[in-house]
């Protein structure tokens, strides 16, 4: 489903107030979090996620309201997720 620019909810389903991963081969348009992972992005930028497979926990908090799509979410948490050593 599109929204705000962006292709949202591929690979999830949803629970009470948030979003859980139920297929991570077709997240979009990053696909780093692990099955059951869970979080929610906000209209004006804020974004939390959880991954209880890695033990993780991503929170950022910024305020902008624009309508074009925004990729300091996505890149934040791409970064996260690269800098994991296992």
């Amino acid at each position: 489903m599109p929204a705000f620019g962006h292709v949202l909810w591929t690979g999830q389903g949803f629970g009470l107030g948030l979003s859980i991963v139920d297929d991570p081969a077709q997240q979009l348009p990053h696909g780093y979090r692990s099955m059951g992972s869970f979080g929610w992005p906000g209209a004006f930028g804020t974004s939390w996620f959880a991954d209880p497979v890695e033990e993780l926990i991503g929170l950022m908090l910024i305020q902008r309201r624009a309508v074009e799509p925004f990729p300091m979410a996505v890149d934040f948490e791409r970064r996260v997720y690269d800098a994991i050593d296992d």
